[in-house]
């Protein structure tokens, strides 16, 4: 099923390391670094072990997208690029950054330097907003290192997150990323405020849960919470899906019974490597693997990834440093991953977060773009990464 010959798009995630701390994001609990989460980089040695230089002509794009970082932060980030590029000198690379980082100077050489990327930043609102929920970053410095990086012949994308507090604020934010140059501007909606219907996570109140967030400061006290937008347009279209399941079923787990699995990697021809040089067909298993250790998840739906992983050699036996990355993708845990795709139900081994994200009927993944040309992977250039389009 995963066939390392037809793969054309590597996910990469080569730091665990942020300047930020999103109250959204999986790296953050209640205002600081989520305890059990190693920082850590992939170095250009390391890279070089993972991928053979055969591998990466193969391949037409790189999404250097963190799960739990930003790639700008890592210490080998210019000699990755440049390693990649004189391989492959065809290869899209897009970089996806909250751009708080650096100096101005620095993206002004980047863009110069490195021709070929496309840098996706995320800035979600305008001077008085952004930090709301992009805690640990300057909207001013943002733009500054963004224009330099235009200005220098860089292409860029600019990412809204769009939440009740910046909502009004979306048109103007078009209309500036075309005054600066920004190639593409794409207003995103979250679907981590819907938690509650989709998986279960012990840190969360029940009115947490739902229709709000909380935000913490770095002493764990609660100073705000996000809201979902007010406005129709800018409602995450999947939760309008859960909801309607979820208001006739009071669960979604005949849904996830229900459906078929339409693997998104074997349909973009994609793969997943972590900062930690592990190998997971997408960067949701990769997370899913995680929920115990990072999230505090004894629910044994939301931690059969886990388990599925332990029985099966647990991270050494995927570990790109290790092991050959075809030998990988012809590994026992990617062949038992495809295989609980053909059970009749999650109770029967049916993985949820296959069913949740790559379900035939909904998709948590798919469904959340109203303009299908912008799901990840479907289109070179145009960008980001699966989870990064969730936070």
């Amino acid at each position: 099923m995963f066939d390392y010959d037809a793969i054309r798009l590597v996910h990469l995630e080569l730091t665990t390391r942020c300047n930020a701390l999103c109250p959204m994001c999986r790296r953050v609990d209640e205002g600081r670094v989520t305890p059990g989460l190693g920082l850590r980089d992939l170095s250009l040695a390391e890279l070089k072990a993972i991928f053979p230089e055969d591998f990466l002509r193969q391949l037409r794009q790189i999404d250097l997208c963190g799960v739990y970082g930003d790639p700008v932060f890592a210490r080998s980030f210019e000699d990755a690029l440049a390693w990649f590029i004189e391989v492959n000198p065809a290869l899209d690379l897009n970089i996806n950054t909250n751009g708080g980082m650096r100096q101005v100077q620095w993206w002004g050489e980047l863009a110069r330097r490195f021709r070929s990327l496309r840098m996706i930043f995320a800035i979600d609102g305008l001077s008085d907003t952004h930090a709301i929920y992009r805690r640990g970053t300057s909207f001013e410095r943002v733009v500054e290192n963004a224009r330099a990086f235009i200005d220098a012949g860089g292409r860029a994308q600019w990412d809204f997150l769009v939440f009740r507090h910046n909502e009004h604020q979306v048109e103007e934010a078009r209309r500036l990323a075309g005054d600066w140059g920004f190639e593409i501007f794409l207003p995103k909606y979250s679907g981590r405020f819907y938690r509650g219907y989709y998986e279960t996570d012990p840190r969360l109140g029940d009115d947490e849960k739902w229709e709000r967030f909380p935000i913490h400061d770095e002493n764990r006290e609660i100073v705000g919470y996000l809201e979902p937008p007010s406005k129709p347009e800018y409602v995450n279209p999947a939760y309008v899906r859960m909801a309607e399941h979820f208001a006739r079923d009071g669960s979604l787990v005949a849904h996830w019974d229900a459906t078929e699995i339409c693997c998104s990697v074997i349909e973009n021809q994609s793969i997943f490597v972590a900062a930690d040089g592990t190998v997971f067909p997408c960067c949701w298993t990769y997370s899913a693997a995680l929920n115990r250790a990072l999230a505090g998840s004894e629910d044994p739906l939301d931690n059969r990834m886990e388990e599925l992983l332990r029985r099966h050699g647990g991270r050494t036996a995927i570990d790109g440093r290790q092991h050959a990355l075809r030998a990988i993708c012809q590994s026992e845990l990617f062949k038992a991953i495809a295989a609980s795709w053909k059970e009749r139900s999650l109770a029967e081994g049916k993985l949820k977060v296959c069913a949740r994200m790559c379900g035939r009927a909904f998709s948590q993944f798919r469904d959340q773009f109203t303009d299908p040309r912008l799901i990840p992977g479907r289109r070179p250039g145009v960008s980001g990464s699966p989870d990064a389009a969730r936070r």
